[in-house]
């Protein structure tokens, strides 16, 4: 027996409802994958001293530029949008920084 136009249709319903479930699984895993790389870099840098951070900083920053892919007005926005977040010291601080890497 052939297909009608309805079954056709059904089947494009149970395709999108598949590709919508495995787009919130991709969603999900990439999450899982961003906060696993966010731990890593937390346990990467936290013992380090103040000048091993700077050092760490600066040499990243240079890598970035070598690479074309530094983006300080992307690092200004970010600031920007953590700027409740932190103390006038630290906005200071982080400015600094900023424009010794432009």
């Amino acid at each position: 027996m052939s297909k009608s136009f309805f079954d056709y249709g059904d089947t494009k319903v149970k395709e999108d409802s598949n590709s919508k479930h495995q787009k919130q699984d991709n969603a999900q895993k990439s999450s899982d994958d961003n906060n696993k790389n966010i731990e890593d870099m937390v346990g990467k840098y936290k013992n380090m001293s103040k000048n091993d951070l700077m050092s760490s900083f600066f040499q990243e920053a240079q890598k970035q530029k070598q690479n074309g892919t530094l983006d300080v007005a992307k690092l200004e926005k970010a600031i920007d949008n953590m700027g409740s977040y932190l103390s006038a010291e630290q906005k200071k601080n982080i400015k600094e920084l900023l424009n010794k890497i432009k």
